[in-house]
């Protein structure tokens, strides 16, 4: 039973509670233009697999990815400890990014043939930088998300 117990302890999955964006940069043509938004929406799953999505935003204009997350941390580490939400861990699977030149995870650049090649561990600080070129101006945005 105990063994049982310990492997059960170790398989469950969380997520944070939710995202937040830190030292966001949003810049259009080279000049200041507003801020990123993060938000991390979770899906419906089993104990084992945990999976959700955290879209980053710029405020204004029309750029944003989905970056697609699964947990990968247990609620319960060794001596069994119960993990805050700002110290749970994931990892990207995926990208969805349409129109984007380039998105960078965790220094880590990916273009639009390699999105869904993308396997990225985070901890509680993970930093996203996309951008976007249209017509000759450039729109960019930089941002690490904080785990709450």
């Amino acid at each position: 039973i105990l063994a049982i117990i310990t492997w059960f302890l170790h398989k469950i999955k969380v997520f944070p509670n939710d995202v937040a964006p830190e030292n966001s940069i949003f810049k259009k043509d080279g000049k200041n233009a507003g801020v990123a938004m993060a938000s991390l929406t979770k899906s419906k799953g089993s104990l084992f697999k945990k999976t959700g999505t955290i879209n980053v935003r710029a405020s204004k204009g029309n750029m944003g990815v989905s970056l697609q997350v699964e947990a990968v941390s247990t609620l319960f580490k060794f001596p069994y400890r119960y993990q805050k939400p700002s110290r749970r861990r994931y990892k990207v699977t995926g990208i969805s990014a349409s129109g984007m030149d380039y998105v960078k995870v965790e220094g880590e650049k990916f273009t639009k043939d390699n999105y869904n090649e993308a396997s990225i561990s985070c901890s509680n600080q993970t930093s996203v930088e996309f951008e976007k070129r249209v017509n000759g101006i450039k729109s960019y945005v930089k941002t690490d998300i904080i785990s709450k």
